[in-house]
C-alpha cells in the first residue's frame, strides 16, 4: 500500500518538473476547459467565458440550466446541456466541493431516479440502481472509458472506492443508452469527466479528520500553456470504520490511495491527443450478514488508462477520435482457509467519426471493439469479444426542434448478434422558457464472463434486452430564478439472467421479465443573490412479480438542499436532506432466503466553509445530524452521526 502511494505521486512530480518548461514555451494561449475534443462545436464554450467566478460560485451547479452551453459528453455528440433530449443531471466540481462530497457515491445520492445502496461503512460494496433497473444495467464511464468490472459476477461497477478528487463534473443520463454505448447501458449511463487543467500552474493541498478515526489527505497540481494542459491528483483515506453488524463485533477498518492525472497535447488546430490515467489501491475488512468476521479482508487494485488522438479535416466538418482504453481489476479475497484471487481486464478500441458537412445534420458513426478477460484462482481463464457498429443523426427540421435517431448492431463472440435503436426529440419554446422532451430506445446487456463460465455458468445464455420510454418538460420562471422539471418513465425488461434450478446443481438462465415505471420531479429556486434551494421527488414502481428480484429499490425518495453565502461570498453554509421510504430486501442467512422490509429513514447533513485568505480555506460538516439508525442492506448497519473538519491551501 505504501509503495503504491509513492508510485501514485510520480505523475504529480513529473508534471511539476516539466511544467516550468511548458510554461516558458508560451507557444500560444492556454486551452480552456471547454476547448479541444470536448467542445468542438459552437455549443461547447468554456464555463469561464460565460459566467464570472463569483456568479459560478453562487450558482446552484447541481443542475444550473442558465449554463445551457455546458457540453454533455455522454451524448457522444458534445450536446449543449440545454439542448439535450435525454433526461440528464449535471453535477459540477463546484457543487461537489460545496457539499464536501468525498466519494462519487455521495454525489449520486442526490440525483433523481437513482438508488444508492452501501452494505455498511467506508469501503463496503456500493450499488447504484437507475430507474429500478439492476446495478449491472448502469454503464459507468470516465472520460468515455468504460469502468464496469469484468471480474465481477454481473459486470456491475462498485462505487466503494471512487473518490471525487480531480473530477470536473458528473453526467447522469437516464434511460436505455445501448445505441450509443452498447452493453451495460440498459438503465442509463454515468459519465465522470476529469479536470483538463488551464491557466497558470495551481497547487492545492488539504487534509481533514473526524469521526470513526477517519483521516484524509490530498494534493493536486494543474495548469496549461501553449499546446499542453494537465491535471494530477493524489489522495489517501484511512478509517477505523464502524461495526456493520448487530452483534457488537469489531470495527471494519478501511484504507485507500487514489492517484490520477490527465494530459492534453494539441500541437495544431487539427490534431490533438488526450491521455488520462487513474489508479486505486484499497484494503477493506469485511463482515458477514449480521455476524462479525475479523479475518475477512478484500485487497483490491484498480487501474484505468485512456489514450484518445483526434484529427479534424474538411475545415472542421469531419472530426475523428480514436479512443483506446484499458480497465484492469486485481482483487484478493482474504479469509482463513478461503483465500481467492480475481483478475479482470477490459480492452476497448472505438473509432468515432463526427460529420457536420450536411446543413442541419450532425452525424455520429463508428466502429467499436471490446475484449474482456477474467482469471480466477483454480479456474481456467476466460475471455470474450464484442464487435459493434453504430450510426446516429441529430437534425433540426425547425429551429426550436431537435430530433436524434440512432442504430447500433452488436456481434458477440458467444451468443451472436443484437441490434438496438433509439429516437429522441426536444422542443424549446423560448418565449415561455419551456423545453419539452421525449425518447424511446431499446437496450441489451451481454452475459458476464462469470454468468457464462463461472458458478452456475451457462454458455447458451443470450443477451438481456429492454425497451424504455420517457417524456418530460423543463420550465423556467421568473427570469430563470425558478426551474421546475418532471419526467415520466417506463421500462420493460426481457430475458433477464437469474440462477435457476435450485442449489446446488442449478445454472444461470434467461427466464425473467420485469417492468418498472415512475416519475422524477425536481425544483430549483434562486431565492436571492446568496440563497439557493433545491427539492426533488422520485416515485419508482416495480411490477409485483419482480419485487423479489428487484430488491432495495425505494418506491418513494425525497431530496432537498439549501445553501447560503455570506461575507461577500467568502463563507458558506449548507444543509441537505434525503428521505428514503420503505423497501423490500431479502434475508440470505436463512434457507430458503426469506423476504424482509427495511424501514424508511431520513438523513440530514450540515456543511460550512470559510475562505480565511485567498490561499486558505477552513471547512467542516456533520453527517447524519439526527443520528438516524438505518440499514441500506438487511443486517448491515449504516454509520451514525459523524463530524469532520479540515483545512485546504491553494497556491
Amino acid at each position: 500500500m505504501r509503495s503504491f502511494a509513492l508510485l501514485s505521486c510520480v505523475p504529480v512530480l513529473i508534471l511539476g518538473l516539466v511544467s516550468s518548461a511548458v510554461w516558458a514555451q508560451e507557444a500560444g494561449p492556454a486551452r480552456g476547459p471547454g476547448e479541444g475534443a470536448s467542445a468542438s462545436d459552437a455549443g461547447g464554450a468554456a464555463l469561464e467565458s460565460e459566467v464570472s467566478p463569483a456568479e459560478l460560485a453562487l450558482a446552484d451547479t447541481d443542475e444550473v440550466y442558465e449554463l445551457d452551453n455546458t457540453v454533455v459528453e455522454a451524448t457522444r455528440n458534445d450536446t449543449a446541456f440545454g439542448e439535450a433530449a435525454s433526461s440528464i443531471s449535471l453535477i459540477t466540481a463546484e457543487r461537489i466541493e460545496r457539499q464536501q462530497d468525498r466519494q462519487v457515491q455521495d454525489v449520486l445520492r442526490g440525483v433523481p431516479g437513482l438508488d444508492v445502496v452501501r452494505g455498511g461503512g467506508l469501503g463496503q460494496q456500493v450499488s447504484v440502481f437507475m430507474r429500478g433497473a439492476k446495478s449491472e444495467h448502469t454503464l459507468v464511464l470516465m472520460d468515455g472509458l468504460e469502468l464496469n468490472d469484468p471480474s465481477g459476477p454481473t459486470r456491475a461497477f462498485d462505487f466503494a472506492h471512487l473518490s471525487t478528487e480531480n473530477i470536473d463534473r458528473i453526467e447522469v443520463m437516464r434511460g436505455p443508452q445501448s445505441t450509443l454505448w452498447g452493453s451495460d447501458a440498459m438503465g442509463g449511463v454515468i459519465n465522470i469527466v476529469t479536470n483538463e487543467g488551464s491557466g497558470e500552474p495551481r497547487f492545492r493541498v488539504g487534509a481533514e479528520g473526524g469521526s470513526f478515526y477517519t483521516a484524509r489527505e490530498w494534493g493536486s497540481f494543474s495548469g496549461g500553456a501553449g499546446m499542453f494542459d494537465f491535471s494530477a491528483n493524489v489522495s489517501r483515506v484511512d478509517s477505523k470504520g464502524i461495526d456493520a453488524t448487530a452483534d457488537g463485533g469489531d470495527r471494519d477498518p478501511y484504507a485507500s490511495t487514489n492517484g490520477s492525472f490527465r494530459l492534453g497535447v494539441e500541437p495544431t488546430e487539427r490534431f490533438g491527443v488526450d491521455l488520462s490515467f487513474r489508479a486505486q489501491d484499497s484494503l477493506t475488512e469485511l463482515d458477514g450478514a449480521g455476524t462479525d468476521d475479523p479475518d475477512a479482508e478484500l485487497d483490491e487494485r484498480r487501474l484505468y488508462f485512456r489514450a484518445a488522438p483526434r484529427l479534424t479535416l474538411l475545415d472542421g466538418d469531419w472530426e475523428q477520435t480514436l479512443n483506446m482504453g484499458v480497465t484492469d481489476y486485481d482483487r484478493e479475497s482474504i479469509n482463513t482457509g478461503f483465500d481467492n484471487a480475481f483478475d479482470g481486464r477490459f480492452y476497448t478500441v472505438d473509432w468515432q467519426h463526427k460529420l457536420t458537412m450536411l446543413e442541419g445534420h450532425t452525424i455520429i458513426g463508428g466502429y467499436e471493439y471490446e475484449h474482456e478477460r477474467f482469471d480466477q484462482q483454480n479456474i481456467s481463464p476466460q475471455s470474450a469479444g464484442l464487435h459493434s457498429v453504430y450510426l446516429q443523426d441529430t437534425v433540426r427540421p425547425l429551429e426550436p426542434l431537435s430530433v436524434t435517431v440512432g442504430l447500433r448492431h452488436n456481434e458477440h463472440e458467444n451468443f451472436g448478434g443484437e441490434t438496438t435503436y433509439r429516437a429522441a426529440a426536444a422542443y424549446r419554446i423560448e418565449r415561455t422558457g419551456t423545453k419539452l422532451r421525449a425518447s424511446y430506445g431499446t437496450g441489451f446487456k451481454a452475459p458476464s464472463l462469470t454468468q457464462l463460465y463461472g458458478f452456475g455458468g451457462n454458455t447458451s445464455l443470450g443477451a438481456e434486452t429492454s425497451d424504455g420510454v420517457d417524456a418530460g418538460f423543463d420550465q423556467s420562471l421568473f427570469s430563470d430564478a425558478l426551474t421546475v422539471s418532471a419526467t415520466w418513465f417506463y421500462n420493460d425488461f426481457d430475458d433477464m439472467i437469474v440462477y435457476a434450478g435450485g442449489f446446488p446443481g442449478g445454472q444461470n438462465e434467461n427466464v425473467e421479465t420485469a417492468r418498472t415505471q415512475g416519475i422524477e420531479t425536481s425544483l430549483r429556486w434562486r431565492v436571492g443573490p446568496n440563497v439557493r434551494t433545491r427539492l426533488s421527488y422520485t416515485y419508482t414502481d416495480v411490477d409485483a412479480d419482480s419485487r423479489g428480484l428487484f430488491i432495495r429499490r425505494a418506491p418513494h425518495k425525497v431530496g432537498a438542499g439549501v445553501s447560503y453565502r455570506f461575507a461577500q461570498g467568502r463563507g458558506q453554509l449548507g444543509m441537505n436532506l434525503s428521505y428514503v421510504g420503505e423497501r423490500q430486501d431479502t434475508n440470505f442467512s436463512t434457507f430458503p432466503a426469506s423476504p424482509v422490509t427495511l424501514d424508511d429513514y431520513t438523513l440530514v447533513d450540515i456543511t460550512a466553509s470559510f475562505d480565511v485568505t485567498q490561499y486558505a480555506r477552513v471547512f467542516g460538516r456533520v453527517e447524519n445530524v439526527l443520528d438516524e439508525e438505518y440499514q441500506e442492506i438487511f443486517a448491515f448497519n449504516a454509520p451514525s452521526i459523524g463530524a469532520y473538519g479540515g483545512l485546504e491551501f491553494t497556491f
